[in-house]
């Protein structure tokens, strides 16, 4: 302990949870300004001119859904990959000899977990097919 009776322990806990809480705030500001973009276009009702109790509560339940929509499309915003990716071979190298452990290093931590080993030895030969977008893969044996 030093003079004012502080630990250092206690000082660098402080320290990080106001980095965090910064952090959190810039977070919290970016979500906003994304959000602005998915507002509704059109007059905001001032509900605190009304005096209906029931149009009102209903009004503030609304705009509050409304809101709840715009912050949740700005997350989902920031989920979505900013440009579709595709492989692509340097001079005479073949796509078709790429494996998936060259390729986990290049690809985001979703994609990677997605990766699976296809090794069918027996009930062969098989059959397989994609759907348009990739999505879903049919495949069967010859018994089964």
């Amino acid at each position: 302990a030093d003079s004012l009776g502080f630990r250092p322990n206690k000082r660098r806990r402080e320290r990080e949870a106001e980095e965090e809480e910064e952090e959190e705030d810039e977070l919290a500001h970016e979500l906003q300004e994304r959000a602005h973009k998915y507002e509704r276009s059109g007059s905001h009702v001032d509900v605190d001119v009304i005096r209906d109790k029931k149009l009102k509560s209903h009004l503030q339940h609304t705009e509050a859904a409304f809101q709840d929509a715009t912050l949740q499309a700005a997350r989902a915003e920031i989920l979505l990959p900013s440009e579709p990716g595709y492989l692509e071979a340097e001079g005479m190298e073949r796509t078709h000899k790429f494996k998936q452990i060259d390729l986990m290093g290049a690809v985001d931590m979703n994609t990677a977990r997605k990766k699976f080993s296809l090794k069918l030895n027996t009930f062969g030969p098989y059959m397989f097919d994609y759907t348009r977008n990739g999505r879903h893969v049919l495949l069967g044996g010859r018994k089964g």
